[in-house]
């Protein structure tokens, strides 16, 4: 198991299950630039309001309690909005 702390970001792994990743970010102001991954995406808030985008969808807000699923392949971005963690 890895786990790499960047600043309130954590990733986890392990080698047993190498199709799996997990990011938790409590607290986190950070944006990502859109972006995809190869396999396909789970998302959920738990706290806040977030801007998603995808050429899938509208531009939509997401707040406490929203699960996002993206499809392999596709690029997105969800950041928090201003004075949101």
């Amino acid at each position: 198991m890895i786990i790499q702390p960047e600043l309130n970001v954590q990733f986890w792994r392990d080698s047993r299950m190498p199709y799996v990743e997990t990011r938790q970010a409590c607290q986190s102001r950070i944006c990502d630039k859109a972006h995809s991954h190869a396999t396909f995406s789970i998302g959920a808030v738990d706290k806040g309001l977030s801007r998603f985008s995808s050429y899938l969808s509208t531009v939509k807000m997401i707040e406490s309690g929203a699960l996002v699923v993206i499809p392999a392949q596709v690029e997105y971005s969800c950041n928090p909005m201003p004075d949101q963690a």
